[in-house]
């Protein structure tokens, strides 16, 4: 095929294909011994047929030459020209079948052994696979018009469109002071991770675990700034617990596309591509972004097969993420790395050993992870790294201090290296409170070192220290009248900042906590050795390390009560100043726009930040969540009835303008779910009326959020609780009602984003999850409780038409006239399998019971047993 062109190079493919394909029918007619491998075979061929049907529509297009000298499709077309060949000749009886036409026709022989087939199964696959890559991932456009590149600003714009998590990355500003592994400290184990994120045989996912304060982020950092430094492909996320954006995944692939696009000029390009083809792809499921925005165009990047480009992605502190769904949805996605073919994808993540993070890695295949304990390190290893980090941080401390230049002496650094326990917080925390220039190093080391040694654990170490450092920092030497005062101060300060769901600088707590104006930066000024309080007034406060939020949680670990900071009260309080603030300061309008049309898109950030500042922000996003976590009252339910009779809709105009209009939905669920609530009536009754409208006016909202007050109310039935409470903010232009219907439909809400008929909806046992299938050829996931879409599956070949979860919910089954049955994941949307046999379209299936077989129905007139496990035909019922 050298030297003709792409069109005729495929159409040449095709017509090979076709042969195969016609030489398979003569085989199933007159070969009885082999049908169900003739079968197989025949309907790989025939699914590679539609695919390339399509990529020859496609290759006569005009610019199509450069589409696929762009992706290498060239290579890829010759290549299965050469084995579609190969087949055909196999298949053909060749010279001797005039002697075998003396013995009948019958005397064919399927030419297939049992290995041979799965090996030719699997090369068709895989070419099949390459091919719809170049046709699916909906780059054709980009590739067909290759000429006209996309310029830097376009691509900036574009990119601009994703999320980001502000201080995500490893040299964000927030992370500036934090420590990188010291030369001569942990040689072995940063070798190792190199080694491993270089190495194209090694797995995919590399686990580094160990408990708190083991120095697992140091590392990450690290390693991170060790492949920045050497140009390599990389991006991260750092996990960090109660600050916003950095503590749950709703960021976390737009983040990684973002930074992967600055690494790579032709990824750049792809990831651009896909943002402009998915418009809404930030508000779309995990799945979604981990598919179209890394994984797919990974898939399509062109690389040297022999050495392949290599990405790799860090992500720090897992455990820090939130919902234990979310780590093992994550989790399940990242497995998918090892099935890149042209780039490798290496992914590096941190964590403690805590369970839901240990399951998510239980279900992954042993094959795909490779797994490092920190605490299996040789004590011998860990104690020369931590004195080595003690003495390289004391020697600077006494530099600036002038101390002798043998201080504080081998005989404590020994002590503080074995009451550490091989915890580098401990010898962290120890030297940044040793080092607060308003007091003699000497003299701090000393209250250090006042402990006892009595064997206790690495946290019970860790937490006498802390203990320390709050009563040398907090109380020093008063009266017990002023120390009640301090450590009073302390709990009302500090607790707060441990608790918020997003972290705020000292000018925003000080707008949450009016009454602590006064005393909130002299309270922090003392604690810098476990708090990071920056100069900035503007950034965020954030403690150093998530140990120290578990020390003063903990009753049992806070041994001096006068610091143990009680959840329950100080979430109670916070969502009383939430609602107070709320209650002061939101209106109709808030922004001052000219007209009710005005659309979110046009209103500037700027705008919107003087008038909703950072705190009334966070009230608004926030107060039910602290409502949750907190200590109620009975009073508590008339306060909140109270707020949203007076300001419900202008707290949704608030949402909207910060783009959280989305959340409303759920907040507005958990305030309804919270049992002390349950007994007030009105209050609940409120709540679902509530829950109506935020379903019926999201959109709106969304687009131009002025809109609840006209559209949102006008179209509300007539016994909305909220349309009579707010009836009088419609316009005074407004001189007459539509007539509209008395009372709420049983409708709840639209599901919109199928482009085709929809065929079968079902529910996930548990109900938490809607799958719907269409003959736009994808099953579609649903949250049925938001409208939030959760995913689309894609794979299938023709119109999907039924579709069945597994009696545990684990298992996703579908049907189509492509005349298989697949299995997916409904947690993260993977594929499970493609089930193959049937001859006719898929048209019905149904789990047994138990989950243990799965049976589907198709117009070839049989029924058809499966393994759902293995995939593996368990019968074919005959007789219809």
């Amino acid at each position: 095929m050298d030297g003709v062109s792409t069109a005729t190079s495929v159409v040449a493919l095709v017509q090979i294909s076709a042969k195969v394909a016609s030489l398979c029918v003569e085989y199933y007619s007159h070969v009885k011994s082999a049908k169900k491998d003739i079968d197989r075979f025949h309907l790989e061929v025939e699914a590679l047929i539609k695919v390339l049907q399509n990529l020859q529509e496609l290759a006569q297009k005009p610019g199509a030459e450069k589409l696929f000298t762009s992706n290498k499709l060239n290579e890829s077309i010759q290549s299965c020209f050469s084995k579609l060949t190969h087949f055909k000749e196999r298949l053909e009886p060749g010279k001797g079948r005039k002697a075998m036409s003396r013995y009948g026709i019958r005397a064919l022989k399927w030419p297939f052994k049992s290995k041979e087939l799965e090996k030719a199964i699997g090369v068709l696959e895989r070419y099949k696979s390459t091919f719809s890559t170049a046709l699916n991932i909906d780059q054709t456009s980009l590739l067909l018009d290759f000429d006209v590149k996309l310029d830097s600003a376009e691509q900036d714009r574009r990119l601009s469109k994703l999320p980001y998590a502000v201080g995500a990355n490893f040299d964000s500003y927030e992370r500036q002071h934090e420590p990188y592994c010291l030369p001569d400290t942990r040689e072995d184990l940063l070798s190792q991770i190199m080694e491993w994120s270089a190495d194209p045989c090694h797995k995919s996912i590399f686990w580094l675990n160990g408990m708190a304060g083991t120095g697992k982020s140091t590392i990450a950092r690290h390693i991170t700034r060790t492949l920045t430094k050497q140009r390599r492909f990389v991006a991260n996320f750092f996990f960090s617990r109660g600050r916003g954006d950095l503590s749950h995944t709703g960021k976390l692939f737009s983040t990684i596309a973002v930074q992967l696009a600055a690494t790579c000029r032709p990824l750049r390009h792809l990831i651009c591509e896909a943002i402009a083809e998915h418009d809404n792809i930030s508000r779309q499921s995990m799945r979604d972004q981990w598919t179209k925005l890394i994984y797919q165009p990974l898939m399509i990047l062109s690389g040297n097969p022999q050495s392949p480009p290599c990405f790799v992605v860090v992500i720090d502190a897992l455990d820090e993420c939130g919902r234990q769904e979310d780590i093992l949805t994550l989790l399940q996605l990242l497995r998918e790395a090892k099935d890149l073919r042209t780039v490798q994808l290496r992914v590096l993540v941190t964590s403690r050993p805590e369970t839901p993070v240990q399951l998510g890695f239980d279900a992954i295949p042993g094959d795909v992870h490779k797994d490092f304990m920190l605490h299996n390190i040789s004590s011998a290893v860990i104690q020369h790294d931590i004195a080595t980090f003690l003495r390289h941080e004391l020697n600077k401390i006494g530099g600036s201090h002038s101390l002798p230049v043998d201080w504080p002496g081998e005989q404590k650094l020994k002590i503080l290296v074995g009451r550490s326990s091989g915890l580098f917080i401990y010898a962290a925390t120890v030297c940044r409170f040793v080092q607060d220039p308003k007091w003699p190093p000497a003299k701090r080391l000393d209250i250090v070192l006042r402990g006892s040694d009595d064997g206790q654990s690495p946290t019970q170490r860790l937490d006498e220290m802390y203990v320390q450092i709050l009563r040398s920092s907090v109380i020093g030497e008063c009266s017990r009248k002023e120390e009640s005062i301090l450590s009073r101060r302390f709990r009302d300060t500090v607790g707060p900042i441990v608790i918020l769901f997003d972290s705020l600088s000292s000018v925003a707590l000080t707008g949450l906590l009016p009454n602590l104006s006064e005393v909130i930066d002299i309270t922090l000024e003392s604690l810098k050795s476990i708090v990071y309080v920056p100069e900035d007034h503007s950034s965020p406060i954030r403690l150093l390390h998530p140990s120290f939020r578990d020390f003063l949680l903990d009753r049992n670990r806070c041994s001096d009560r006068s610091f143990w900071i009680d959840e329950g009260k100080t979430n109670h309080d916070i969502a009383q100043q939430c609602l107070d603030i709320m209650s002061k300061t939101l209106k109709r309008n808030i922004c001052h726009l000219k007209t009710p049309g005005t659309l979110r898109s046009q209103i500037e950030s700027t705008i919107v930040d003087r008038y909703l500042p950072p705190h009334v922000q966070y009230a608004c996003q926030y107060w039910v969540g602290h409502l949750q976590k907190g200590s109620l009252h009975l009073h508590n339910s008339t306060q909140v009835y109270d707020f949203l009779r007076d300001h419900f809709l202008h707290w949704l105009e608030a949402l909207s303008l910060i783009g959280k209009i989305a959340e409303a939905v759920l907040m507005i669920q958990t305030l309804g779910s919270i049992p002390e609530f349950q007994p007030d009536i009105d209050l609940l009754a409120f709540v679902n009326d509530a829950k109506r409208i935020i379903l019926e006016s999201r959109y709106i909202a969304e687009t131009a959020p002025l809109q609840l007050y006209n559209s949102s109310l006008i179209f509300s039935p007539e016994a909305s609780i909220v349309k009579r409470q707010f009836l009088n903010k419609l316009p005074k232009w407004i001189e007459r009602l539509p007539i509209v219907e008395k009372d709420w439909t049983p409708s709840l809400q639209a599901l919109e984003g199928h482009s085709d008929w929809v065929r079968a909806v079902v529910f996930s046992p548990n109900g938490g999850l809607l799958a719907s299938a269409s003959n736009d050829n994808t099953v579609r996931l649903w949250d049925p409780a938001t409208g939030a879409s959760r995913g689309r599956l894609e794979g299938h070949l023709g119109s999907v038409n039924a579709v069945v979860f597994s009696p545990d919910g684990g298992l996703l089954a579908s049907t189509s006239d492509d005349k298989t049955v697949r299995l997916w994941d409904p947690a993260t949307g993977a594929s499970r399998g493609r089930l193959e046999g049937h001859s006719g379209s898929v048209s019905a299936v149904v789990f047994s019971p138990d989950g243990g077989l799965l049976a589907s129905a198709s117009n070839d007139k049989t029924v058809r047993l499966w393994d759902p496990a293995t995939g593996a035909s368990r019968g074919r019922l005959e007789g219809h």
